[in-house]
């Protein structure tokens, strides 16, 4: 496979992963979707736990400290953004919340 070939593809699955996210997040934000936030845990245990213990062939020896910084970032990114779905699941409704003032309205 051609270089400029590789990078089309890492480009195009990026992009799809992250338009993927995003719309996932917006059904998780609003409740429809909330498997998928389980999904996240199993991307930070799948992908960043063992991102940040091994290095991948494809990064160049000078850049191997970005990689760490990246892997370490996103995990705790991950590991966050799951507390907040914990918080989510066991919050109630505040007095100034969407999902009340919609509620009140219909």
């Amino acid at each position: 496979m051609v270089i400029a070939d590789r990078k089309k593809v890492v480009l195009v699955i990026g992009y799809s992963a992250g338009i993927g996210c995003w719309g996932g997040g917006t059904l998780v934000l609003f409740g429809r979707a909330t498997g998928l936030g389980a999904f996240a845990a199993v991307v930070t245990l799948a992908v960043h736990v063992p991102g940040g213990l091994a290095w991948p062939v494809f990064v160049e020896s000078e850049a191997l400290w970005l990689w760490d910084i990246l892997q370490r970032t996103n995990l705790v990114k991950n590991i966050c953004l799951l507390w907040g779905c914990f918080h989510f699941l066991h919050h109630r409704l505040g007095k100034y919340s969407l999902a009340r003032y919609l509620g009140n309205k219909r």
